[in-house]
């Protein structure tokens, strides 16, 4: 029986809700300010601010996991080449469990639950958000994911190595581009996140999955920094 133990870094992009129910809902939800009586005043506000703040609160369902969708996930075990799980469509929420589905069948693949140690699974932000999203993604398709998936744990856990956290601490944010550049890496090159629904309805989801890739290069450069596997160049 092997103790040797396996690191999966992993990252995770996430849509907003195409639901017509949900976008109708929301557009109800979204209301004048208080401070506005006059009748013209109000259709004046639905006509004019309304639209934008509607279309702001939809794309946020993105990081809302009873809302949004996973639209491509990238995974490296130990120091092999990221992989990538998504289906070349404009439409990913379609794809959504069959996505779940095989990147669960990457990971028991991966994992042989018969070994000493349980896998780390490192990422950026992972507990509070990739993890969290992935689990309620799994339980509305009723895809059931591998038991040593370390889904509900804290920050500080041995099977998570949250890049964010480590480096910040719970109560500070960074963003991995950040992190990344204070740790000497380029960060991230013309994709963001707030690129990637454009980017997949434009049909340009593989430009997505490279950026998914490049994530998880970088966080996974930038957890062997932080546990000092590697070292920065002497000037």
């Amino acid at each position: 029986m092997s103790d040797k133990s396996i690191s999966i870094t992993f990252d995770t992009e996430t849509v907003p809700s195409i639901d017509p129910e949900v976008h109708a809902r929301i557009a109800e939800e979204i209301q004048p300010p208080g401070n506005i009586s006059k009748a013209e005043t109000i259709m004046a506000w639905h006509a004019e601010k309304k639209p934008a703040l509607v279309h702001e609160a939809i794309l946020k369902t993105a990081l809302d996991g009873a809302l949004g969708s996973l639209a491509v996930i990238g995974a490296a075990v130990n120091d092999e080449p990221p992989v990538t799980f998504f289906k070349d469509s404009t439409e990913p929420h379609r794809h959504e469990a069959e996505i779940l589905r095989e990147f669960f069948a990457f990971l028991k693949d991966a994992y042989n639950p018969s070994m000493h140690r349980w896998p780390l699974f490192v990422g950026h932000n992972i507990v509070g958000f990739d993890l969290r999203f992935m689990f309620k993604r799994a339980v509305i398709l009723g895809v059931q994911p591998p038991a040593f998936i370390p889904f509900n744990v804290k920050p500080w856990d041995e099977k998570v190595f949250d890049n964010m956290v480590m480096f910040a601490g719970q109560k500070e944010w960074i963003s991995q581009d950040k992190l990344s550049r204070a740790l000497g890496q380029p960060g991230k090159g013309d994709i963001d996140g707030s690129q990637v629904w454009p980017l997949i309805a434009a049909g340009k989801i593989v430009d997505v999955a490279a950026y998914c890739a490049d994530d998880v290069e970088q966080a996974r450069a930038n957890y062997k920094r932080m546990t000092f596997q590697t070292l920065p160049a002497v000037a």
